[in-house]
């Protein structure tokens, strides 16, 4: 896989049995100089034009290389922050191009239980019905289900928004949500485990989980 948008992004991968892949992808809150994007046609949502910032450019390349591997994007979740969003616009226009349109384009799920702060978890209905309005592709049925208080400290939230997106999104390693949040938030979630999570080191960059690969040679053995 290109290093082009390592320097943008780190991410980590939850995987549970029955549950599509959640890829947590960390956008760092400082952004690279803009630079040009050459794949015709592919800018993000909301992109004043070719010229992209960092954060967008490394997030298409992501996006595109995802559509070379053994993965299905089913959904694409954003944290209610204008960075997280633009990572998520031009991620999907980078895996699905500009013809995907209508029913079979994805759209961007604002989660509010992945809100950095309590009051960008306060304002994050607002969030999403301002990013509408402004052209971003918006899920505006997708609503925040986790249970927890506004009171709630953040491990709390996080933790309780996981297990939301376990229940939320089953499915097999095949399917992948691919969620981006603040790179702080990276703290919180790598010391959260629900059902032991499998860590990300165990996937082979553009292979399978190797939990199935090696299931899969058990069978061939037999």
């Amino acid at each position: 896989m290109s290093e082009n948008y390592f320097q943008m992004f780190d991410s980590i991968v939850y995987c549970w049995d029955s549950v599509q892949l959640m890829c947590f992808v960390y956008v760092k809150d400082v952004d690279i100089p803009p630079r040009y994007v050459g794949k015709v046609g592919r800018q993000s949502q909301g992109s004043s034009g070719p010229i992209m910032t960092g954060i967008e450019s490394s997030s298409v390349l992501m996006g595109a290389e995802i559509v070379d591997m053994p993965y299905n994007v089913t959904n694409v979740i954003s944290a209610p922050n204008f960075k997280c969003l633009a990572a998520a616009a031009a991620f999907i226009s980078g895996y699905q191009g500009p013809v995907h349109v209508g029913q079979n384009a994805l759209n961007i799920k604002i989660d509010g239980g992945l809100s950095l702060t309590n009051a960008a978890f306060e304002m994050h209905e607002k969030f999403q019905s301002l990013v509408a309005e402004s052209g971003y592709n918006i899920d505006k049925t997708y609503k925040t289900v986790a249970e927890f208080s506004e009171e709630s400290s953040l491990v709390t939230r996080v933790e309780a928004t996981l297990e939301s997106l376990r229940k939320t999104f089953p499915g097999t390693w095949k399917d992948v949500v691919a969620i981006f949040v603040e790179k702080p938030l990276q703290i919180v979630l790598e010391i959260i485990t629900i059902n032991d999570p499998v860590p990300s080191e165990i996937y082979a960059v553009a292979g399978r989980p190797a939990s199935v690969e090696d299931d899969d040679d058990d069978d061939d053995d037999e």
